[in-house]
């Protein structure tokens, strides 16, 4: 008889050890054990061998839902100048310091972002972008919207750069000018349901920014099928309302849309943005 037939036979206890070892092996096996969480372990103790230093367990912070929506208001004293990425894109800015005045993000059933900059001299503005626009990648299942602008034949000026003879509608590439009078953005029209104007209107007064009388707005729109870009330059009238402004803006513009075409295109570089092609009308403008 072999060893373990005669201490199973003259050996209860190391029976029964024997019995309760291979019982908890088979239901170990079909029902793995679940280990502690190490996460408050790392955050309260361990130290990392090379440095010395205390490891920390940083939890990874849960995803925005789909349709969030966000307005933030970024410190004013950063000042932007040559171009600013965005959206995947790149906007080329105007002559001077741009301070970020408010940033949106929207992800309801179609995608949008938008920005607000300004410029001021003095205490009074004499500059204020608000770019809007979708990611440069849009799904499939996310539709295009339609921009109509460029048929529009009213306000001071209108120029069609979309192909000629193109039959896609959604292919379009415009700029328009037009004035605008800046009570239109404090609290009549249409603007003052834009909760986005409404915040950086509101931050703009909080900084002692005084806003002019009457804008000339060069409104730039580009749409395709990559998704849509709306670039609206505000730029003080001065206050005797003379044509040579509005003249003067329209040549400039003639010269900056095609930085924003090479923006759309995700190909601008800094270099592109010239001091001579970046100076507007009222860069330089003493503010009334």
């Amino acid at each position: 008889m072999s060893v373990v037939g005669r201490l199973w036979r003259r050996a209860p206890a190391w029976r029964a050890c024997l019995i309760v070892a291979l019982s908890t092996t088979a239901l170990a096996a079909m029902f793995p054990p679940r280990l502690p969480d190490l996460g408050p372990m790392l955050h309260k103790g361990n130290r990392d061998p090379a440095t010395g230093a205390q490891a920390h367990y940083t939890p990874q912070p849960s995803p925005k839902p789909s349709n969030y929506f966000s307005i933030d208001l970024p410190p004013p004293h950063e000042g932007r100048s040559s171009l600013i990425p965005f959206a995947g894109r790149q906007i080329p800015l105007p002559a001077g310091k741009w301070a970020e005045v408010a940033i949106m993000r929207d992800g309801g059933a179609l995608a949008v972002q938008a920005e607000v900059l300004a410029r001021w001299q003095s205490d009074k503005l004499t500059g204020l972008i608000i770019v809007t626009g979708t990611p440069a990648v849009v799904p499939a299942v996310q539709a295009v919207p339609s921009v109509n602008r460029c048929g529009d034949a009213s306000g001071l000026a209108v120029h069609d750069l979309s192909p000629i003879g193109n039959p896609d509608t959604g292919l379009q590439e415009c700029w328009t000018m037009n004035r605008m009078a800046t009570a239109a953005l404090k609290g009549t029209g249409t603007a003052s349901q834009d909760p986005l104007m409404a915040r950086s209107l509101e931050k703009l007064d909080k900084l002692g920014v005084t806003l002019p009388a009457s804008l000339v707005a060069s409104t730039y729109i580009r749409a395709d099928d990559d998704g849509v870009l709306k670039v609206i330059v505000l730029l003080p009238e001065p206050a005797s309302g003379n044509s040579a402004f509005i003249h003067q803006t329209e040549n400039w513009m003639q010269r900056w849309s095609p930085l924003l075409h090479k923006g759309f295109d995700g190909v601008l570089k800094p270099v592109d943005v010239t001091p001579v092609l970046a100076r507007d009308p009222a860069a330089n403008a003493r503010p009334s």
